[in-house]
């Protein structure tokens, strides 16, 4: 059984960019999650000092 090198060529870049293309969107998923983690946190600790704030008659 003989492989055709160009096909060969073709599907093993094809694969790699493929590959690459999954890696970054995983990526890219993962810090997306993790700055809207971080922001919905800072968001919840902001509103709590702004009630705290309120609650005790100070300026916000």
């Amino acid at each position: 059984m003989n492989i055709d090198p160009t096909a060969f060529t073709i599907f093993s870049v094809t694969a790699w960019l493929l590959g690459f293309i999954l890696f970054v969107l995983l990526w890219i998923f993962i810090i997306r999650t993790a700055v809207l983690s971080a922001l919905r946190k800072h968001h919840a600790e902001t509103q709590a000092e702004r009630r705290a704030a309120a609650g005790r008659g100070l300026p916000q």
